[in-house]
């Protein structure tokens, strides 16, 4: 069973688009609101997703003989999720910027977002997580060097414990985060510390063990 290419179900598409923008448009002459039809976009959408959903479901029918809840609501997932979170992404900064108050609840309303995150990001124009900085990272020069190009924060395992001493190596690149910006400060900081982490040179490392080779 093939399903073939429906112009008409495209021409539907646009007529339901278009009630719909043009009901939340508010478009008024003479006082009075033109377009109230948006609600029958809403439900032409409905209609051609039930026909392309039993059409799918028949298809799989007649292909393989059984039907996947698991494999069709994967497919869903798939073609639907990176849309979403791109039309989330790209409206909220417009938002953030251009909503009223009012609106701005609305908005969280309509992402499932909760209120007071989005006031967090408005409030402070940028997430509230922290931009983490990991994996290499051995002296207290390489941990002010990421703060400077941009990491908000460190994350230091072997380069501590694998250093000649870790205590004050520990100590060293905590202060070296602190003071990441102050060239003297780091100087300080960096004197008299015993032996780094020894680095592995790429050449050394076994060719299934390299980043790009591992997973599938």
């Amino acid at each position: 069973m093939k399903i073939t290419y429906r112009p008409e179900i495209d021409g539907l598409r646009a007529i339901a688009v278009g009630a719909v923008i043009l009901y939340h448009a508010q478009i008024t002459i003479l006082g009075r609101q033109t377009f109230k039809g948006g609600f029958i976009g809403v439900d032409i959408f409905f209609v051609i997703s039930g026909y392309l959903i039993t059409s799918i479901i028949l298809k799989e029918l007649v292909t393989t003989g059984s039907f996947s809840f698991k494999h069709f609501y994967e497919r869903r997932i798939r073609r639907i999720l990176p849309a979403l979170l791109f039309v989330m992404l790209v409206s909220l900064p417009f938002a953030w910027m251009y909503l009223l108050r009012s609106s701005f609840v609305d908005f969280s309303k309509s992402i499932n977002a909760p209120m007071d995150l989005l006031k967090e990001v408005r409030e402070i124009s940028k997430l509230p997580v922290p931009n983490f900085s990991a994996g290499g990272i051995a002296t207290p020069a390489d941990a002010s060097l990421m703060m400077q190009l941009g990491a908000e924060s460190i994350f230091v395992g072997s380069g501590i414990f694998k250093s000649k001493d870790p205590q004050s190596t520990a100590i060293a690149i905590v202060q070296a985060v602190t003071y990441y910006n102050d060239p003297k400060k780091l100087s300080e900081i960096s004197t008299d510390l015993k032996e780094a982490m020894e680095g592995i040179d790429i050449a050394d490392i076994p060719e299934n063990q390299m980043l790009q080779n591992r997973g599938w």
